[in-house]
């Protein structure tokens, strides 16, 4: 899917991730990103929204911060956060 460059190398045999991208269109202003994910490991579940007003397409900006936040709940290694290249 469009969030798949921003989960390049993500350890889905330790947590299970499934997600949606989404840009909303704002008429004179730039595209609001987001990204909506439900994540499972050990018994723990989670679902975490991340919304960037005015900032581009989902997969670019809100994906990236969002697999942050996730490896920051499980204790994973943290990956370096940058946009990535994408569509939504």
């Amino acid at each position: 899917g469009t969030a798949a460059g921003a989960f390049a190398g993500f350890p889905f045999d330790e947590v299970w991730v499934a997600g949606k991208t989404g840009t909303a269109e704002v008429f004179g202003r730039q595209d609001t990103s987001w990204f909506a994910a439900m994540t499972e490991a050990n018994g723990e579940e989670h679902v975490i929204v991340v919304v960037v007003e005015q900032g581009g397409h989902g997969s670019t900006t809100a994906a990236p911060i969002a697999r942050s936040i996730i490896e920051g709940i499980y204790g994973l290694e943290r990956s370096t956060l940058v946009g990535v290249e994408g569509t939504d």
